[in-house]
């Protein structure tokens, strides 16, 4: 099997990577840290990984990138896995996270690098026998995330794209699924916000919420490398057990307007006709 994994050298992808490499696949990841990522390849079981340095918003670097290290082969497996977190996540003043280079990065790393990363590895994916797509969504696009807005919106955008893209992609014979993980011990969780107490569980310093080793999530990347449920989206978090998230009911909760002469906040609403 042949695996290709953005943001594949540290947290929730460098564990994924030695997972699938210890199974027998052969890797590569991206990142941004050229020294850390070749010393991280040297160290995967088995041979012939690689490791790729590249912005992933960009189409041009993904095409020379697969070129390069899947080339005539078909690739077996995709993880979009590649995110960032807002540059001013934590701020005293949240509105600060509506800062436009934050916004613009933050689109171009979660959002960007997925459809563009997806887009251009679609004619590898085609070649092989039963392929998979995994893209790395989060918990805050499913709720409210007030530490993170941004992200939050870039998250609930991935989680979209995939429901929505998933029935054309199975209709090729390609199965793309999202994982939403909650809090969970990677880079992207400054050590600040970590607090580890004296019976070795770690709690999360902003929300209070208890935070899961990545190896949890690599547990359920490994079984959807072989799943066949196109569109999934599946929550791994600490309060949890893990589930695929349904969608959700259409319009639901009760009428805010009220039924026709009741005392509610229809009798707020004024028409407005065109002028």
């Amino acid at each position: 099997m042949l695996a290709f994994i953005s943001g594949g050298t540290n947290g929730i992808g460098a564990d994924v990577a030695a997972r699938l490499a210890g199974n027998g696949a052969g890797v590569v990841v991206t990142g941004q840290n050229p020294e850390r990522g070749q010393r991280f390849v040297a160290s995967l079981p088995g041979a012939g990984h690689a490791f790729a340095q590249f912005d992933v918003s960009d189409g041009g670097a993904w095409r020379e990138a697969l070129d390069l290290h899947v080339g005539p082969r078909p690739l077996d497996f995709l993880f979009l896995n590649a995110g960032s977190v807002s540059s001013t996540a934590g701020s005293a003043d949240p509105l600060e996270i509506l800062d436009g280079p934050n916004f613009r990065r933050m689109v171009a790393v979660n959002l960007d690098g997925v459809v563009t990363g997806l887009r251009e590895s679609l004619p590898y994916l085609y070649r092989a026998a039963s392929p998979k797509v995994v893209v790395t969504a989060s918990i805050a696009g499913l709720e409210t995330y007030p530490h993170d807005p941004v992200y939050a919106a870039v998250k609930t955008g991935v989680i979209a794209l995939v429901r929505s893209i998933a029935p054309a992609l199975a209709g090729k014979g390609v199965v793309i699924t999202a994982i939403c993980p909650g809090g969970t011990l990677t880079g992207m969780m400054h050590e600040d916000f970590v607090e580890r107490r004296p019976d070795g569980s770690l709690m999360s310093r902003r929300t209070g919420n208890p935070i899961q080793p990545p190896e949890r999530v690599t547990d359920v990347v490994e079984q959807l490398v072989h799943s066949s449920q196109a569109g999934a989206i599946w929550l791994i978090d600490a309060r949890t057990p893990v589930r695929v998230v349904e969608r959700p009911e259409l319009w639901p909760g009760k009428d805010a307007l009220g039924p026709a002469g009741s005392d509610g906040i229809q009798g707020e609403i004024r028409e407005i006709s065109a002028t």
